[in-house]
């Protein structure tokens, strides 16, 4: 029972601070839209908004 108690207090332990640099990776290498993209994004999203929807 002793090699599963200290299995469990690594993980306890490693799982955080996993997690934590995974998320942090993900936001450091997360890409930003250009300029020209946030304009059509945008242009996109007012037309979705003003067009009825419609029924498939």
């Amino acid at each position: 029972m002793d090699g599963f108690s200290s299995l469990w207090s690594l993980t306890v332990v490693l799982g955080p601070i996993v997690l934590i640099v995974l998320i942090a990776f993900a936001l450091i290498r997360r890409r930003r839209l250009t300029p020209a993209e946030r304009v059509s994004q945008k242009a996109e999203t007012e037309r979705g908004y003003n067009e009825p929807e419609q029924m498939h």
